[in-house]
């Protein structure tokens, strides 16, 4: 769990806990590991959880109407991504795919609204 600890101090979000609430975080992290092309999540699906990458590489991206893909971001290991739709309980702003063989943490809303 040390690894887990280590990048949950570096995330801009979680950087004003202490380290017993960190510890305490890091116990309601799972992991989960996509595949090079696997779709992590689409634009309007339900924001459940957010992701901080542990190794690999991901897209975040819209289409427009013509179906043209308009990059968001590249994020990599280190990086968060869905955080917007579990914050605030709407639905993905974004479609997010795995560039590379990506190993994540994740944190689902539920797990979040006990920990605050």
């Amino acid at each position: 769990m040390s690894a887990e600890l280590a990048m949950l101090k570096e995330v801009p979000l979680f950087a004003l806990l202490d380290e017993r609430e960190r510890k305490s975080l890091a116990k309601l992290l799972n992991t989960k590991a996509f595949s090079k092309g696997d779709t992590i999540f689409s634009y309007g699906d339900a924001g459940d959880a957010l992701y901080l990458i542990r190794q690999g590489r991901v897209e975040v991206f819209v289409e427009n109407t013509e179906g043209v893909k308009i990059m968001l971001a590249e994020n990599q290991a280190g990086d968060l991504f869905g955080e917007i739709s579990l914050l605030d309980g709407g639905a993905r702003t974004a479609t997010v795919v795995a560039v590379e063989d990506t190993d994540v943490l994740t944190l689902d809303r539920e797990h979040l609204l006990k920990f605050i």
